[in-house]
């Protein structure tokens, strides 16, 4: 609470204070301090800046307000002081005297008379509008209410959106200081007028055409009835007329409870804040209900002028800090005038502001800023037209505001907003989700400061993402999703194989079929004459062979050669539309390096934008869709459109969905089984361990492009890494990357290469063990074996040596290289001379051996080879 104590009293002519804490019985000159005979100003008219006149307050132009009428100068009236004898006027000073007094009568008498031939002009052209004219009550108004987006249990609130914040509450509610602080600031008569006041209407004329202070003089009623008839803001006397017409009707119509009730829900207040229902809200974050005679005075204070003038945290440069208590003590003054504020209550509030809340940011506006704000702010709307059919003019209206807020084009579109948006969001897993990927959480807290980590959770049997996190400020950058301008989609690596894997076993090949993963290896297009050269596995020149093994020992190995080999076989147009069938809903293409979605697009075409480098994710997507790719798998191949809007209401009634949600078998059943058998012996790193019940996962890794001759940057570095994992219940993904750079250098806290299975695979495990804490495990089917066993393109498999059929002498036998996993190691490249290469090594069996997690090739492997045989092969 701000303290000004030293403003009990104020300046006027003469040197004097005013004391406000006199009696006023006393006598002339007694609440004014000595010196002073005069009166203090008086009329129903607020005072711009003050009560309690000041030094300033004579010479003071404040700026145009609407509402009530300002006093501007005044002078002081009765006897003057008596400084000693006076010589008596003579006759003719005296006739003089006269004639000017007869003159100053006449000339008002003919203002007065011209007023009121105005008044009756005006209440002749207008007057017929008394019989006809209805005057619209505010729940026939269209009024636009704020929408309200909540969490999956309906009731924690996410945000809001909207631009007009209202809140309706009863009149008989409404605390009675509140009532009589609008009246005391606004109207003193209105208990006792006829909707108009006539005396106010001349002096403020008078005043006027005299070359006073403008004034306005209009009544609480007159001034909701310019607000109904959506004409407040018209300076001219032909608006002055009408509402005088309308007030009038208003007046017989109404009881004078009603009428105040109507204004108190609809008058602007500032801050975006319609009403004192919303008032409370924006200026001191509680029910109005709750208010006291401080705050009450206070928020009466604001009507005036509601661009801030009179608040003390608005970054207006038009008022001063002199302005905002001069407003709030001439309030608590005409409160005490009228007899509507206790002495105590008054003595209490008088040198004390009432705290007001520091942001004027739009209260109907909120939770941008939040984790949640990507989905608030950004999905919801989109859904919300597509699903519901609900327009942004639904949601908001088309008024138009000013920069601080105040509507200056009414909103005409009947039952605008008020629509309550529960989202699928469930509040607990978000929370999870954010721990677990924000910087500051309980696994990023230790990496390099240049990382960020992505996640999104969906649910695969009904389509609703739990959790999503694309950073800590939802008005930034999503690393989570795509939206143009202002996403991040990111190159998964492989990753993306497990649309690659259900590509060619919905073709008929078996994940027992053997396909050449030699490396490097030509294809057309990709010999080492052509400007990419041969396509190359991670860990060239360390073992990264395998001709003879198996699809499953491939994928789990990741080993990109039969990967090409699939699309080169099946075509990239066909792995393109498995994946769209399954959930991913556009890429980044290398041709112009623009996201291209693949609604409406000929996917049979869509070569020219991805080629056979699809089969190992060289092209950038978004966590959203590699979560619901997913959970395609973990559903049994049916694939529910992935959602954020769980219901809409509207005044408590459900609003019908204008199409349903999609649902399709985009993948066979005994296809998905056996996709999911491969996937599920598959593991984070060795260090972070795998998931405490069954689980399918796949790892990627994208390495720099160096292209460009970036300072620093070396073949081999790694850029983006990424993990998706799934059990039946909950399908989720995690990427961990560079911040800022797309491009930029990943490495460890040790500063060694970051790979997918790591620092990914740990966020992705840390928010599946708390999400999934007391739900039932669930197993997944078995695995079918569909497909042709001799569907690949492996060459005749040599004669195995015995010794390599143990597999921890295979591990340290040479001439075992061909027979079982092959070797990993971090480090490797994939393809030196494709910008972008996928480097999905880091095997989580090549964990730390010592305190940095560095160690010798062998004596790894041969740890590996153990760990093999514990938990079955994994990848990074």
């Amino acid at each position: 609470m701000a303290d000004h104590s030293d403003r009990g009293s104020a300046r006027v002519p003469g040197g004097n204070y005013y004391d406000p804490h006199a009696q006023d019985a006393s006598g002339p000159g007694s609440a004014w301090g000595t010196g002073y005979d005069g009166e203090p100003p008086t009329g129903r008219a607020s005072v711009p800046g003050a009560s309690a006149p000041t030094p300033d307050d004579y010479n003071y132009e404040p700026p145009t307000v609407t509402g009530r009428a300002s006093v501007g100068k005044h002078e002081a009236k009765g006897r003057a002081s008596v400084t000693g004898p006076r010589a008596k006027p003579t006759d003719a000073e005296l006739a003089e005297r006269k004639k000017r007094l007869k003159k100053k009568r006449r000339i008002r008498r003919w203002a007065i008379f011209g007023c009121v031939v105005l008044m009756m002009a005006g209440a002749a052209v207008f007057g017929i509008s008394y019989f006809w004219a209805d005057v619209p009550l505010p729940d026939k108004l269209e009024l636009t209410a704020a929408n309200s987006i909540k969490f999956a249990n309906g009731k924690d609130d996410m945000a809001g959106l909207g631009h007009e914040f209202r809140v309706n509450v009863p009149f008989a509610e409404i605390p009675q200081s509140v009532k009589d602080a609008v009246i005391a600031a606004e109207d003193q008569s209105f208990k006792t007028n006829s909707g108009v006041d006539f005396k106010g209407v001349v002096r403020a004329f008078w005043n006027n055409v005299t070359g006073g202070e403008q004034q306005g003089a209009s009544t609480i009623t007159q001034q909701y009835a310019g607000i109904a008839a959506n004409f407040r803001d018209e300076g001219t006397y032909g608006r002055k007329a009408r509402e005088a017409v309308m007030a009038m009707k208003l007046d017989d119509e109404y009881t004078k409870d009603e009428i105040l009730g109507f204004y108190l829900d609809v008058v602007y207040m500032g801050r975006s804040a319609y009403g004192v229902g919303a008032a409370s809200q924006a200026f001191f974050q509680t029910d109005v209900r709750k208010l006291d005679y401080d705050q009450a005075a206070f928020l009466a204070g604001q009507i005036k002028s509601p661009d801030g003038f009179y608040d003390p945290a608005h970054p207006s440069d038009t008022g001063t800090e002199q302005d905002v208590w001069d407003r709030y003590h001439y309030v608590l003054d005409q409160m005490k005038k009228m007899g509507t504020i206790p002495q105590d209550k008054y003595d209490a509030a008088y040198n004390t502001l009432p705290e007001t809340a520091k942001s004027t940011a739009n209260p109907a506006n909120f939770g941008e800023d939040a984790t949640t704000g990507f989905i608030s702010h950004r999905k919801v709307e989109g859904e919300l037209f597509d699903r519901y059919g609900i327009t942004k003019e639904m949601l908001y209206g088309n008024a138009e505001f000013d920069e601080n807020g105040k509507v200056t084009k009414r909103n005409d579109i009947a039952n605008a907003g008020g629509y309550t948006i529960v989202t699928t969001i469930d509040k607990e897993m978000q929370e999870y989700a954010v721990k677990a990927a924000t910087k500051k959480g309980e696994v990023m807290n230790d990496e390099p400061k240049n990382l960020a980590a992505a996640l999104v959770a969906v649910d695969p049997k009904t389509g609703e993402v739990k959790a999503y996190y694309g950073g800590d400020d939802g008005s930034g950058i999503d690393k989570a999703g795509y939206e143009p301008e202002r996403s991040y989609q990111h190159p998964m690596g492989s990753s993306f194989k497990i649309f690659t894997l259900t590509t060619a076993v919905m073709n008929g090949v078996s994940v027992e079929s053997r396909w050449d993963g030699s490396s490097p290896r030509e294809f057309p297009g990709r010999s080492k004459n052509d400007p990419a050269g041969p396509v190359r596995n991670s860990g060239e020149g360390r073992g990264a062979q395998c001709p003879h093994c198996t699809l499953e020992q491939e994928v789990i190995q990741s080993l990109n050669t039969p990967m090409y080999a699939i699309a080169e076989k099946y075509g990239s147009e066909a792995i393109i539309k498995q994946a769209a069938l399954m959930g991913v809903t556009g890429m980044v293409s290398n041709v112009d390096g623009k996201w291209h979605s693949f609604a409406g697009m000929d996917l049979n075409d869509s070569r020219q934008f991805w080629d056979r480098e699809v089969s190992f994710g060289q092209y950038g997507s978004t966590v959203q869709d590699l979560a619901a790719g997913a959970a395609t798998l973990a559903n049994n191949g049916e694939h529910v459109e992935t959602h954020f809007v769980a219901k809409v209401l509207k005044n408590g009634e459900e609003v019908k969905e204008t199409r349903e949600l999609k649902k399709v078998q985009a993948v066979d059943p005994s296809a998905a089984a056996d996709v999911t058998s491969v996937l599920a012996k598959i593991f984070p790193a060795q260090a972070v361990g795998p998931l405490s019940r069954p689980a399918a996962s796949k790892t990627g890794t994208w390495e720099r492009d160096c292209n460009n001759n970036i300072p620093g940057c070396v073949d081999g570095q790694n850029s983006n890494t990424s993990y998706v994992g799934y059990v039946p219940q909950l399908s989720t993904a995690v990427w961990v990357g560079d911040e800022k750079d797309p491009n930029g250098k990943a490495t460890d806290k040790w500063g060694s290469p970051l790979y997918g299975a790591s620092t990914a695979g740990a966020v992705w495990k840390n928010f599946m063990e708390k999400a999934l804490k007391g739900t039932k495990v669930e197993n997944f089917p078995p695995k079918v074996g569909v497909g042709d066993v001799n569907a690949g393109d492996a060459k005749q498999e040599p004669e195995k040596d015995k010794d390599c059929e143990d597999p921890i002498l295979a591990a340290i036998n040479p001439k075992c290289k061909d027979h079982g996993r092959g070797h990993d190691e971090p480090g490797g490249n994939d393809d030196t001379t494709d910008p972008g290469n996928d480097d999905d090594n880091g095997h989580p069996n090549l964990a730390p051996v010592d305190d940095r997690g560095v160690g010798s090739f062998t004596a790894t492997f041969r740890y590996d080879a153990i760990y093999q045989r514990e938990y079955a092969l994994s990848d990074n």
